[in-house]
């Protein structure tokens, strides 16, 4: 890592070159009177399933890999797709000790109230994906205007360039003038 001496210190004038720069220097020199050191985790142990599924998930968000669903974004995951078996929770067990499917008769009560649920489950899916697509809009939005301020500056570091030499030529222009109206 740059800026970070064999021990793993780094030094700046002040806390906030630290904290809100993020850089400092490799050596101590005579302007710098603070020091932090950077500490760097390595995960020796072995990878849990779901740690490793994490993981694999960020790798793919750095690689830009496309994602299914705007829910999967956020790690939104619906009840209907949660599997317990896998997490080792069976129906039994959460239950009470005896198994009950979604093909048992409910009463008319549960019934209503189940499909209320799936309903609002299906609406909050729905509202999910809605909120990832106005963000990735949102996000085209700022690139496009991140280039158009990039092409901006540029013609306006080019504009500033031209007047400066417009200036110095009208300098050497006034000097000539002045020199002329003396002599006459």
């Amino acid at each position: 890592m740059a800026g970070i001496d064999a021990e793993g210190w780094t030094y700046a004038y002040d806390f906030d070159t630290l904290n809100k720069k993020g850089v400092g220097e490799q050596a101590p020199s005579w302007n710098c009177y603070v020091r932090r050191r950077k500490w760097r985790l390595v995960d020796r142990k072995p990878v849990s399933s779901a740690l490793a599924e994490v993981k694999d998930r960020n790798n793919a968000r750095i690689n830009n890999k496309t994602i299914v669903s705007q829910a999967e974004k956020i790690g939104h995951v619906p009840k209907d797709k949660i599997n317990l078996t896998s997490m080792g929770m069976t129906n039994a067990g959460m239950l009470g000790g005896r198994a009950k499917s979604d093909s048992e008769d409910l009463d008319e009560e549960s019934a209503s109230g189940l499909a209320q649920v799936r309903a609002t489950d299906a609406e909050i899916n729905a509202g999910i994906d809605s909120i990832g697509r106005t963000l990735d809009n949102l996000g085209n939005i700022s690139n496009a205007m991140k280039s158009e301020v990039v092409s901006q500056n540029s013609k306006l570091d080019k504009l500033d360039s031209n007047m400066n030499t417009i200036t110095d030529k009208q300098i050497v222009v006034n000097s000539r003038l002045k020199t002329v109206l003396k002599h006459l």
